[in-house]
Parts: C-alpha cells; structure tokens; sequence
C-alpha cells in the first residue's frame, strides 16, 4: 500500500507543473479581444493592415489601371486643344496662274459647342470667276470668328460627353481601388486570425502532449510494480500516440495558416515574406484595431450607402445619363452658326478693301430618326437597369449587415458559453485529479477528463477568433474597413 502512495506522489508531480502551465494558457486566450496590452514582438493586425495598403502587389496593379483611367481624362481633353491648318493652291500649269494659301488657328470652348477661329489668307495672280472668294489684296487678309451650334450639340456632342465620362470612370476606379483593399485586408486579416488561432491551440495541444509524455514513466513504473495491470499501460500508449497525431495536426494546420499569412504580409519591396520570419506567439493577446462596441445597427446600415461598390453603381448611372442626353441630341436638326470679321491689307481691286462681317447658317435635318430614337431608348433602359441594380445592391447589403450582426451577437454569447463550459471542465479535471491521487478514480476516466478539459479550451480560443472574424465580417459588408 505504500509503494502504491508513493508511486501516486510520483506521478502526480510532474503532471501538476505542467497542467498549471495549461491552465494558465486556457485562462488567458480566452477572451482574447478584451485584452488591451500586448507584447511588441508578436505580430499585429495592424501589422498585415500596413503591408497590405503599402506594399501588395494586388492593391499596386489596381492602383496602376487607376492612373490610367486618370489619363484617359488628358486624351480626350485634347479634343479642346488648338488646331492649326493650312489649305494651298498651286497651279504649275493652264490658262490661270492664280496660286493660294489660307492658315487657321481654330480653338474650342471647352465645356461648350462654341469655337474661336482667327486667320491669315493670301493670293497672287489670277483666278477663274467662279474662285473668285480666293481673291486678296496683297499684303493677304486677316481674319477672326466665332461659331457655335444653336440645335444639335449646343447642350452635348460627343467630346464633352466623353470627357464628363472620364472624370466618373475615374471616380469608378477610386471608389473599385477601395473595394479591392477593403476585400484584400478582409482576406488578410482572416488568414491572420488563422494563424493565431492555429498558435494558440498548437500551444494547448503540446502542453497536453507534455503532460501526456511526463506521466508515462510513473504509469511504467506502476504496472511494473503491480499496482496498475498491462492493459493500463497499452490503454495509455494508446492515449498518448492519439494526443501525438493532434499535435501533428496542430502543427500542420499552424504551417499551412503560416503559408496564407505570408502571402499578405509582404516586405517594403511586395516580395512575400519568408514563414520563418513570422514570430512565434509569444502573448495570447493581441492589440486587436476594430470595435463593433460604439457602433449600433441603424449607423451600421446607414453605411452602405458609402459602400465602395454603391459608389462604382452611381458613377455607373450618372454615365448612363450622360450617353442618354447625348443620344437625345440625334433627335434634333443640325443648325450652326457662325459669325466673321475680314479686312485686307495692301493693293489690289476696291472690292476688298474695308472690312468685312460675314454670317453664316449651315441647316440640316435628317428625314428618318429611328436609329436615333432606337439609341435613346436603349440608354433609358440603361439607366433602369442600373437604378434596379442599385436597390438590389443596397438591399443585399442591408440584409448581410443585419445577417451579420446577428451572427456577431449570437457570438458573442456562444463565447461566454464556451468560457463556461472551459471553467467547468477545468473544475471537473481538478476534482478527477484530487480523486485520482487518493485512488478513488482509475486512469481511464482522468484522461477521459483531461480530454474533455482540452477539447473546451481548444472550443474557447475557437469562439474567440469566431467572434473576431465576425467583427470584421460586419466591416466589410459596411465597406469600412479599409478605414482603420
């Protein structure tokens, strides 16, 4: 009977060493978002945040297909640009010899259907009657206009309309550029939480392996002695190998989260970083930025109306109403106006002296409109199919951010549940243990109690990192995440 107490002493010491260790453990991870200190060397969320915004190549060829959209703006601006041209007549040979060159500054007003005009014309030699318009004094004529259209493209034409649609495709890719970072820090700061979910229940699960290993030689020791039979030992080898192949598993489900994690969190230069610089947990707390604390369900819903995709959908409208204005003007008879002021300078025929005011109309009118009728019909339907488009999009995200914030509540309290049910297992395994030591209780149920104590823990650190990705769930349906 003594030797049976001493082998219990034992047995028993080094196991306590170790489970308080565990416990501690357990006692920590749990209510891991609650946590305000945290150690420096651990890595952070913000940590991914900053690589994300600043060095991923995902958010660098996003912002690259930006600035070209952005210049796409100076290529059709340059339709407003002065034109210079240049008409010449020469006549090598026949009866007239009269030779010709006119030059012309044309420059339009951007934002308008009006143009400015101003040019130099001169002539030598003879013309046929029916030329007789090339005609100039000699030292040649000057003159100015202005022309605008008063139907047809007075309110858009095609280049106005182009441009305005630049300026929206350009608000289209910065509220695109938002979207992407917000689903890339999404992705990022989930690759994250599986990184530290995997550290911390591989911590729990080596403590149990540690503790499973340290207690073999007491167990050894016993069925040598007689006090336990053989089948107590094979029954604990076999207990052991099954928390062995968890920790396999717990190690390979911490190097594959290393591997997602890497792809995010990358260097000053975007190269992926290498797993072997991911530091090893050394806290079970992190510096977690988000809190949907101060934030109720009506501010989370008003939201998604600043949604990035909600804003691409607008930019969208507003360019399908733009291309319905301009097809309108196809609707309309052509009639341009255009006012001229001429004076030449030097001899030459009494004619063309003075100054001259010239007013031209140029009017055209298309006997059939049923293209043009047909195009403004389409783009209304456009602008439909968009408005209906917005309103299913506004009404999905209402729905997943209601749907979501249930999910976090409901977290929330499976939470507190798991954290119960952690404590009770933990009492549960100290009262086993207490039994155990005085032999009320046999091997098979203590490590049956273990096991239920680690599974509750293990279930805890779960619905801790459950809740935070449901955090940051909410963020990302509200589009608000890339704002931290």
């Amino acid at each position: 009977m003594q030797t049976s107490v001493l082998a219990h002493k034992e047995l028993s010491k080094p196991r306590l060493i170790i489970r308080a260790r565990a416990l501690a453990i357990a006692i920590a991870i749990t209510p891991v978002f609650l946590v305000q200190s945290y150690a420096q060397e651990t890595l952070q969320a913000a940590d991914i945040i900053e690589a994300i915004k600043h060095f991923h190549p995902k958010l660098h060829e996003v912002a690259a297909k930006r600035k070209q959209v952005n210049l796409e703006e100076i290529r059709l601006a340059a339709a407003f640009d002065p034109v210079v041209s240049q008409s010449t007549i020469l006549r090598p040979s026949g009866y007239y010899d009269g030779q010709y060159i006119d030059q012309k500054v044309t420059q339009r007003i951007a934002g308008t259907s009006a143009k400015v005009f101003g040019g130099y014309r001169i002539s030598e030699g003879n013309f046929p009657e029916y030329e007789g318009e090339l005609r100039t004094l000699s030292a040649g004529e000057a003159n100015i206009g202005i022309g605008f259209s008063l139907l047809q493209n007075r309110e858009t034409d095609k280049d106005r309309t182009a441009l305005k649609n630049a300026l929206l495709a350009q608000e289209n890719w910065r509220a695109r550029e938002q979207a992407v970072l917000n689903n890339t820090i999404y992705k990022g700061l989930s690759a994250y939480l599986n990184w530290y979910q995997a550290s911390l229940q591989l911590l729990v699960v080596s403590e149990l392996v540690e503790a499973t290993e340290a207690r073999l030689a007491g167990i050894e020791t016993r069925v040598a002695n007689g006090d336990l039979a053989k089948i107590n030992l094979t029954e604990f080898n076999a207990t052991l190998l099954s928390r062995q192949l968890s920790e396999q598993r717990a190690k390979r489900a911490l190097a594959l989260a290393k591997q997602e994690l890497v792809f995010y969190w990358r260097d000053q230069h975007g190269n992926m970083r290498d797993v072997e610089d991911i530091p090893a947990l050394s806290a079970s707390d992190i510096h977690w930025p988000f809190s949907l604390q101060s934030h109720n369900a009506e501010d989370l819903t008003q939201k998604v109306y600043q949604h990035p995709n909600v804003k691409v959908l607008k930019a969208e409208i507003d360019r399908a109403r733009n291309n319905e204005r301009l097809s309108a003007e196809g609707l309309k008879p052509k009639l341009d106006l255009e006012l001229k002021l001429a004076r030449d300078v030097g001899s030459g025929s009494d004619t063309l002296t003075g100054t001259e005011g010239k007013i031209e109309l140029a009017f055209s009118m298309p006997l059939g409109v049923r293209a043009a009728k047909a195009k403004r019909s389409q783009a209304r339907e456009k602008i439909n199919e968009l408005n209906f488009a917005l309103v299913n999009l506004v009404s999905e995200l209402e729905r997943d951010v209601l749907t979501a914030l249930t999910s976090y509540n409901y977290g929330k309290t499976v939470l507190k549940l798991n954290q119960q049910q952690a404590e009770v297992a933990n009492e549960l395994l100290k009262q086993e243990l207490t039994r155990f030591r005085v032999g009320d209780s046999d091997l098979f149920v203590l490590n049956s109690r273990e096991a239920s104590a680690i599974q509750a823990k293990l279930s805890a650190i779960a619905a801790s990192v459950d809740l935070l990705k449901s955090e940051i769930h909410v963020l990302l349906i509200t589009g608000t995440l890339n704002q931290v």
